[in-house]
């Protein structure tokens, strides 16, 4: 990740896209630690990604008003199913017990 956000760094000449590229550098360290520590747990995992995804979002629209022509800003940039859709409380089932 740090190769990306170092390459823009090289080559945005505009210092408001490279300090949102920091931004989300900084919002995945406490994020990385905390797991890489175990003081996690899953229940955790969707409030600690979602401060990763609104820098991210905001890098995006930032970049693009810096560095594209103009458009209205991007609300979502992924598909991902939002923390509270039901689809993350599936569970594959237990495989029944083979009887010998």
């Amino acid at each position: 990740m740090e190769r990306g956000f170092g390459h823009v760094a090289l080559i945005a000449d505009h210092e408001v896209v490279v300090a949102a590229a920091q931004e989300i550098d900084a919002a995945f360290w406490p994020v990385g630690l905390q797991v890489a520590r175990g003081w996690t747990s899953d229940a955790d995992w969707f409030t600690l990604r979602e401060g990763i995804e609104v820098k991210r979002r905001e890098f995006v629209n930032i970049a693009r008003k810096h560095l594209t022509a103009p458009g209205p800003p991007l609300a979502r940039l992924t598909g991902r199913p939002s923390s509270d859709d039901q689809i993350w409380k599936l569970r594959r089932p237990c495989p029944p017990h083979s009887m010998r």
